[in-house]
């Protein structure tokens, strides 16, 4: 069996364990590289070397991120990883490739307070749009996570994260760090007291016209965009509420730890590595000490 002939096969077979994001995410890069390696070699004649070279060949195509690189990695060594597991292969050769230099990574972005006071002065009124910007900013949850907030997760003091809607699916958060609870700081829980229904209910607490989850991109470009280009207020997506609400709570002198806590994260070095930026304002007062 080639290795064109067993990528459907794995693909159809992963929709049993794997996320649907990650299977659409796979499904993609499916569709984009495996035709750096459409030939007719049987899968057990794979090697490192030739694994590697196939990685090269990849990254020359066009500029591509050390973490697209590893997505690309992840995929074809899943696919080596189910033709063992169906008898087709007695070795996976891309656990032993290393990843090319790739493309330097654009830097991303964490927002301020002032940026996220800006947007919610802009916003009020506007809802959800308001909200969703509101809770994003104090909660730091991620998108499909505010997507899958209903009114029954405020209980009065902090938000429970029980699930999440990606898309068309539903589900409950990967890991047991990411199934807890954020505290509402005042400003959130004064919202979310006049915002709530009598009585607690399955609804969305970011809710579209129809009654279901609000789809966030779609709500940024019909709603928010038009606003912020005329407020001309930045936006650089929603995951910079999640890594500016890590980098303020970090210049406030809040532990890693408990930063990491907040934002429901498997470890502290994902926190210190993706999320705490340091700020201009930090680095001059460090050196204004020195």
């Amino acid at each position: 069996m080639t290795l064109s002939e067993l990528v459907p096969l794995y693909l159809a077979a992963a929709q049993s364990y794997l996320e649907p994001s990650t299977l659409a995410c796979y499904s993609s890069l499916a569709r984009t590289y495996l035709a750096f390696c459409a030939d007719e070699r049987d899968i057990r004649e794979w090697n490192a070397p030739e694994a590697q070279a196939l990685m090269e060949c990849i990254a020359r195509s066009r500029p591509l991120s050390r973490s697209t690189l590893s997505h690309i990695r992840a995929f074809f060594s899943g696919v080596f990883a189910h033709a063992i597991r169906s008898g087709h292969a007695d070795r996976n050769p891309m656990e032993y490739v290393r990843l090319p230099r790739g493309a330097e990574s654009r830097e991303t972005h964490a927002y301020t307070e002032a940026e996220v006071r800006e947007m919610l002065r802009a916003l009020t009124g506007i809802e959800p749009a308001y909200s969703a910007v509101l809770i994003a900013a104090y909660t730091g949850l991620r998108a499909s996570e505010l997507r899958g907030l209903q009114w029954q997760d405020y209980d009065g003091a902090n938000l429970h994260v029980r699930r999440k809607v990606w898309r068309g699916h539903t589900g409950t958060p990967k890991t047991r760090a990411s199934r807890g609870s954020v505290p509402c700081v005042a400003i959130l829980h004064e919202h979310l007291v006049d915002s709530r229904p009598s009585r607690y209910t399955t609804v969305p607490i970011l809710a579209n016209s129809a009654g279901r989850p609000a789809d966030l991109a779609n709500l940024y470009q019909r709603t928010m965009a038009p606003v912020f280009r005329s407020a001309q207020i930045k936006w650089t997506g929603w995951h910079g509420f999640r890594r500016g609400l890590a980098t303020r709570l970090h210049a406030l002198g809040v532990d890693d730890l408990t930063i990491q806590r907040i934002l429901r994260h498997a470890s502290v070095q994902i926190t210190q590595k993706c999320y705490i930026k340091t700020l201009d304002e930090s680095v001059k007062e460090a050196m204004g000490k020195l």
